[in-house]
Protein backbone atom coordinates (compact mmCIF):
# COMPACT_ATOMS: atom_id res chain seq x y z
CA UNK A 1 0.00 0.00 0.00
CA UNK A 2 1.32 3.43 -0.63
CA UNK A 3 0.63 7.01 0.86
CA UNK A 4 -1.64 7.62 -1.53
CA UNK A 5 -4.02 5.06 0.94
CA UNK A 6 -6.19 7.24 3.33
CA UNK A 7 -8.68 5.38 6.40
CA UNK A 8 -11.97 5.96 6.49
CA UNK A 9 -14.44 6.58 9.18
CA UNK A 10 -18.15 5.66 9.48
CA UNK A 11 -19.36 9.10 8.38
CA UNK A 12 -16.97 8.54 5.10
CA UNK A 13 -18.71 5.28 4.43
CA UNK A 14 -22.22 6.59 4.99
CA UNK A 15 -21.43 9.43 2.68
CA UNK A 16 -20.16 7.01 -0.17
CA UNK A 17 -22.70 4.81 0.61
CA UNK A 18 -25.28 8.10 -0.26
CA UNK A 19 -23.24 9.01 -3.73
CA UNK A 20 -23.00 5.09 -4.57
CA UNK A 21 -26.74 4.61 -4.53
CA UNK A 22 -27.89 7.80 -6.09
CA UNK A 23 -24.51 10.28 -6.92
CA UNK A 24 -27.13 13.20 -7.78
CA UNK A 25 -27.61 13.24 -4.61
CA UNK A 26 -27.00 16.72 -3.49
CA UNK A 27 -24.66 18.09 -0.37
CA UNK A 28 -28.20 19.42 1.60
CA UNK A 29 -29.59 15.82 1.64
CA UNK A 30 -26.15 13.89 2.18
CA UNK A 31 -26.27 16.42 5.12
CA UNK A 32 -29.53 15.26 6.43
CA UNK A 33 -28.80 11.47 6.40
CA UNK A 34 -25.07 11.70 7.62
CA UNK A 35 -25.91 14.20 10.47
CA UNK A 36 -22.57 16.55 9.15
CA UNK A 37 -23.00 20.41 7.93
CA UNK A 38 -22.35 20.86 4.29
CA UNK A 39 -18.69 22.18 4.36
CA UNK A 40 -17.54 19.20 6.08
CA UNK A 41 -19.52 16.97 3.75
CA UNK A 42 -17.99 19.26 0.84
CA UNK A 43 -14.32 18.75 2.24
CA UNK A 44 -14.90 14.70 2.83
CA UNK A 45 -15.89 14.30 -0.49
CA UNK A 46 -12.75 16.22 -1.97
CA UNK A 47 -10.47 14.29 0.46
CA UNK A 48 -12.37 10.89 -0.97
CA UNK A 49 -11.46 12.10 -4.31
CA UNK A 50 -8.31 13.20 -4.15
CA UNK A 51 -6.68 9.92 -2.69
CA UNK A 52 -8.67 7.85 -5.45
CA UNK A 53 -11.28 6.03 -2.91
CA UNK A 54 -14.52 7.97 -5.31
CA UNK A 55 -12.94 7.50 -8.47
CA UNK A 56 -16.02 8.59 -10.73
CA UNK A 57 -19.25 9.03 -10.39
CA UNK A 58 -21.40 8.10 -13.48
CA UNK A 59 -25.03 7.44 -14.86
CA UNK A 60 -25.50 4.33 -16.48
CA UNK A 61 -28.09 4.07 -19.47
CA UNK A 62 -30.16 1.09 -20.81
CA UNK A 63 -28.15 0.03 -23.46
CA UNK A 64 -29.86 -3.13 -24.40
CA UNK A 65 -32.36 -0.77 -25.61
CA UNK A 66 -30.27 0.61 -28.54
CA UNK A 67 -29.57 -2.80 -29.63
CA UNK A 68 -25.70 -3.10 -27.77
CA UNK A 69 -24.21 -6.34 -26.87
CA UNK A 70 -21.94 -6.23 -23.79
CA UNK A 71 -18.74 -8.56 -23.59
CA UNK A 72 -16.41 -9.09 -20.68
CA UNK A 73 -12.74 -8.94 -21.48
CA UNK A 74 -10.57 -10.55 -18.49
CA UNK A 75 -6.45 -9.78 -19.37
CA UNK A 76 -3.83 -11.70 -17.11
CA UNK A 77 -0.06 -9.96 -18.16
CA UNK A 78 3.91 -10.72 -16.95
CA UNK A 79 6.58 -8.90 -17.13
CA UNK A 80 4.83 -5.10 -17.71
CA UNK A 81 6.77 -2.30 -16.57
CA UNK A 82 4.53 0.02 -14.56
CA UNK A 83 5.43 3.39 -17.02
CA UNK A 84 3.72 0.99 -20.32
CA UNK A 85 0.68 -0.70 -18.32
CA UNK A 86 -0.12 3.02 -17.51
CA UNK A 87 0.38 3.72 -20.78
CA UNK A 88 -1.58 1.19 -22.25
CA UNK A 89 -4.84 2.02 -19.54
CA UNK A 90 -4.94 5.51 -20.67
CA UNK A 91 -5.28 4.04 -24.40
CA UNK A 92 -8.09 1.48 -23.64
CA UNK A 93 -9.58 4.02 -21.81
CA UNK A 94 -10.10 6.39 -24.82
CA UNK A 95 -11.81 3.71 -26.93
CA UNK A 96 -14.87 4.85 -27.21
CA UNK A 97 -16.69 0.99 -27.17
CA UNK A 98 -14.91 0.22 -23.53
CA UNK A 99 -17.62 1.77 -20.92
CA UNK A 100 -15.94 0.08 -17.46
CA UNK A 101 -11.71 -1.14 -16.88
CA UNK A 102 -11.07 -2.05 -13.48
CA UNK A 103 -7.81 -4.13 -11.66
CA UNK A 104 -8.52 -7.25 -10.40
CA UNK A 105 -6.84 -9.31 -8.04
CA UNK A 106 -6.51 -13.32 -8.68
CA UNK A 107 -6.06 -15.22 -11.41
CA UNK A 108 -6.60 -11.97 -13.94
CA UNK A 109 -5.00 -8.34 -13.82
CA UNK A 110 -7.84 -6.59 -15.31
CA UNK A 111 -11.65 -6.48 -16.31
CA UNK A 112 -12.37 -4.64 -19.56
CA UNK A 113 -16.14 -4.19 -20.33
CA UNK A 114 -16.98 -3.51 -23.84
CA UNK A 115 -20.59 -2.80 -25.62
CA UNK A 116 -21.02 -2.89 -29.17
CA UNK A 117 -23.64 -2.69 -31.62
CA UNK A 118 -21.88 -5.22 -34.29
CA UNK A 119 -19.10 -7.92 -34.38
CA UNK A 120 -17.18 -5.80 -36.14
CA UNK A 121 -16.36 -2.84 -33.46
CA UNK A 122 -16.15 -5.81 -30.69
CA UNK A 123 -13.40 -7.07 -32.73
CA UNK A 124 -12.03 -3.54 -33.01
CA UNK A 125 -11.88 -2.63 -29.19
CA UNK A 126 -10.54 -6.73 -28.87
CA UNK A 127 -7.94 -6.00 -30.95
CA UNK A 128 -6.86 -2.78 -29.50
CA UNK A 129 -6.78 -4.41 -26.04
CA UNK A 130 -4.42 -6.94 -27.04
CA UNK A 131 -1.94 -4.37 -28.86
CA UNK A 132 -2.00 -2.14 -26.14
CA UNK A 133 -0.43 -4.65 -23.70
CA UNK A 134 1.33 -6.15 -26.46
CA UNK A 135 3.59 -7.96 -26.10
CA UNK A 136 2.97 -8.88 -22.07
CA UNK A 137 -0.38 -10.69 -22.60
CA UNK A 138 -0.22 -14.23 -21.06
CA UNK A 139 -4.32 -14.93 -20.97
CA UNK A 140 -7.35 -13.43 -22.48
CA UNK A 141 -10.78 -14.92 -21.33
CA UNK A 142 -13.68 -13.54 -22.81
CA UNK A 143 -17.55 -13.61 -21.73
CA UNK A 144 -20.35 -12.78 -23.17
CA UNK A 145 -22.80 -10.41 -20.95
CA UNK A 146 -26.05 -11.59 -20.69
CA UNK A 147 -26.87 -11.43 -17.01
CA UNK A 148 -24.76 -9.17 -14.55
CA UNK A 149 -24.79 -8.92 -10.76
CA UNK A 150 -23.04 -6.02 -9.30
CA UNK A 151 -20.76 -7.04 -5.86
CA UNK A 152 -20.57 -4.81 -2.85
CA UNK A 153 -17.98 -2.78 -2.11
CA UNK A 154 -15.93 -4.66 1.22
CA UNK A 155 -17.11 -1.34 3.07
CA UNK A 156 -20.43 -1.84 2.53
CA UNK A 157 -21.32 -4.44 4.73
CA UNK A 158 -25.02 -4.93 6.03
CA UNK A 159 -25.76 -2.44 3.02
CA UNK A 160 -28.07 -3.32 0.12
CA UNK A 161 -30.15 -1.44 -2.36
CA UNK A 162 -33.42 -3.09 -3.68
CA UNK A 163 -33.51 -1.73 -7.63
CA UNK A 164 -36.77 -2.08 -9.86
CA UNK A 165 -36.24 -0.56 -13.33
CA UNK A 166 -39.34 0.75 -15.36
CA UNK A 167 -40.44 -1.53 -18.22
CA UNK A 168 -40.03 1.08 -21.60
CA UNK A 169 -42.89 1.89 -23.11
CA UNK A 170 -41.51 1.54 -26.39
CA UNK A 171 -39.07 -1.13 -27.53
CA UNK A 172 -38.09 1.57 -30.65
CA UNK A 173 -36.98 4.93 -28.53
CA UNK A 174 -35.65 7.13 -30.58
CA UNK A 175 -33.54 10.24 -29.00
CA UNK A 176 -32.74 13.78 -30.40
CA UNK A 177 -28.66 15.26 -30.76
CA UNK A 178 -29.76 17.24 -27.70
CA UNK A 179 -31.05 14.26 -26.08
CA UNK A 180 -27.49 12.05 -26.70
CA UNK A 181 -25.59 15.15 -25.43
CA UNK A 182 -27.30 14.75 -22.29
CA UNK A 183 -26.50 11.15 -21.62
CA UNK A 184 -23.11 11.91 -22.68
CA UNK A 185 -22.64 14.37 -20.51
CA UNK A 186 -24.19 12.28 -17.57
CA UNK A 187 -22.49 8.76 -18.69
CA UNK A 188 -19.20 11.03 -17.67
CA UNK A 189 -19.68 12.67 -14.85
CA UNK A 190 -23.24 11.83 -13.29
CA UNK A 191 -22.24 15.06 -11.19
CA UNK A 192 -22.47 17.76 -13.51
CA UNK A 193 -24.78 20.34 -12.72
CA UNK A 194 -28.03 20.85 -14.73
CA UNK A 195 -26.46 25.04 -15.55
CA UNK A 196 -23.52 22.99 -17.19
CA UNK A 197 -25.39 20.50 -18.86
CA UNK A 198 -27.64 23.05 -19.96
CA UNK A 199 -25.13 25.08 -20.80
CA UNK A 200 -23.09 22.56 -23.57
CA UNK A 201 -26.23 21.22 -24.54
CA UNK A 202 -27.55 24.74 -25.44
CA UNK A 203 -31.07 24.06 -24.06
CA UNK A 204 -32.83 25.56 -21.26
CA UNK A 205 -32.89 24.52 -17.35
CA UNK A 206 -35.88 23.55 -17.27
CA UNK A 207 -36.04 21.08 -20.81
CA UNK A 208 -32.64 19.20 -19.84
CA UNK A 209 -35.01 18.76 -15.76
CA UNK A 210 -37.36 17.33 -17.95
CA UNK A 211 -35.34 15.52 -20.45
CA UNK A 212 -33.40 13.52 -17.38
CA UNK A 213 -36.58 12.79 -15.55
CA UNK A 214 -38.15 11.14 -18.68
CA UNK A 215 -34.79 9.52 -19.08
CA UNK A 216 -35.19 8.22 -15.63
CA UNK A 217 -39.13 7.12 -16.23
CA UNK A 218 -38.73 5.21 -19.47
CA UNK A 219 -35.59 3.42 -17.68
CA UNK A 220 -32.86 4.66 -20.13
CA UNK A 221 -31.15 5.56 -17.32
CA UNK A 222 -31.14 2.46 -15.02
CA UNK A 223 -29.32 4.42 -12.26
CA UNK A 224 -27.00 7.15 -11.38
CA UNK A 225 -23.68 5.74 -9.19
CA UNK A 226 -20.15 5.85 -8.50
CA UNK A 227 -16.62 4.12 -9.08
CA UNK A 228 -14.48 3.52 -5.90
CA UNK A 229 -11.32 1.74 -5.49
CA UNK A 230 -11.44 -0.07 -2.60
CA UNK A 231 -7.59 -0.48 -2.89
CA UNK A 232 -7.13 2.90 -1.86
CA UNK A 233 -8.89 2.19 1.55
Amino acid sequence: MNNLNMKIDKKDTDILWEIFRNSRVSLSEISKKVNLPKPTIKYRIDQLKKKGVLRKTYSVFNRELFHFTGYEVFIKLQGIPEESEQKAIEKIKKNPFVVWFVRLSGRFNFLCAIFTRNSAQFLQAYDEIKSAFDPYVRELALNLRVKSRRYPYPFFKGKSIQRNYPTPSSENIVLSEKQIKILALLSDNSQTHIIDIARKAKLSEKTVRTHIAYFEKEGIILRHTAELDPTRV
